[in-house]
């Protein structure tokens, strides 16, 4: 799957609601976001410079209701937050678009409201895809990462869910 990733100069103001579609803050989420986390970093050779990343995905209110976000969210619940709030906690939050072959029309029609978080964590001017030892040493400092910034959001249940 081809990955394409765009930075938008504009990031979301420290008082625009930012959703997180793990909401549920659970340690199974932490266990499966982070493998997702770890995987996607190779998709960030390039973009900001040869540096890959260890991110993770938000969506901003700025210019859309929460229920525009939550119900394109195929998930049960979903946390809230702010970006300053994200930010006052040490991490970086930049307006990106994500786009890749067979996006669904829903994820493809929110996009332009889509978020990345960077964790606190360097990422590698090299596949982590070809270095399996170097991507299994940092399963347990994303899941760090994770815990913390999941604590950062409310757990939201998604009433807006299939409609």
């Amino acid at each position: 799957m081809e990955v394409r990733i765009l930075i938008r100069g504009v990031a979301p103001p420290d008082d625009a609601t930012v959703l997180l579609h793990f909401g549920d803050g659970s340690e199974r989420a932490v266990r499966r976001v982070t493998e997702e986390i770890v995987d996607r970093h190779d998709y960030w050779l390039g973009v900001l410079d040869e540096r890959g990343r260890l991110a993770v995905s938000v969506y901003a209110l700025d210019g859309i209701s929460e229920e525009g976000i939550a119900r394109m969210m195929p998930h049960n619940a979903y946390g809230r937050s702010t970006a300053g709030r994200v930010r006052s906690a040490g991490f970086e939050i930049v307006g990106s678009t994500i786009d890749f072959d067979r996006m669904p029309p829903g994820l493809r029609s929110i996009q332009q409201w889509h978020s990345t978080v960077f964790l606190r964590l360097e990422g590698f001017a090299f596949k982590l895809a070809e270095r399996i030892d170097v991507a299994d040493s940092l399963i347990a400092p994303v899941r760090v990462e994770l815990r913390e910034l999941f604590g950062l959001f409310q757990r939201t249940p998604n009433q807006f869910r299939g409609s």
